[in-house]
């Protein structure tokens, strides 16, 4: 059963489907960065969240680096199997780099 907030949820929670939490998570890690970036939702809608089809705005595409937006991608893909795990994350080259020039 889920008890989250619709916004954040996986495209496998939406379509109320058996789900494991860490790919669910990495979903949220998704939505967050692109709230966190962009100012916005990745989705228009719950079919698009379904459908792991990210639809931004110009500007808002104007904010998002190219390594930032694969990152995205791959966070927000709608199968849990091919999804991003945690440690791909981590080790993605946006973060890598966001991390680094901060340090």
């Amino acid at each position: 059963m889920f008890y989250g907030t619709a916004a954040y949820a996986s495209s496998e929670i939406l379509l109320k489907k058996e789900y494991k939490a860490a790919p669910a998570e990495i979903w949220t890690i998704g939505v967050l960065l692109s709230y966190l970036i962009g100012g916005i939702s990745p989705f228009q809608d719950i079919q698009d969240a379904v459908g792991g089809r990210i639809s931004f705005t110009e500007d808002v595409i104007g904010k998002l680096s190219d390594e930032a937006m694969d990152l995205m991608r791959k966070c927000l893909d709608p199968s849990p199997v091919t999804r991003a795990t945690i440690a791909q994350v981590k080790a993605h080259p946006w973060l890598q780099q966001s991390f680094n020039s901060k340090i």
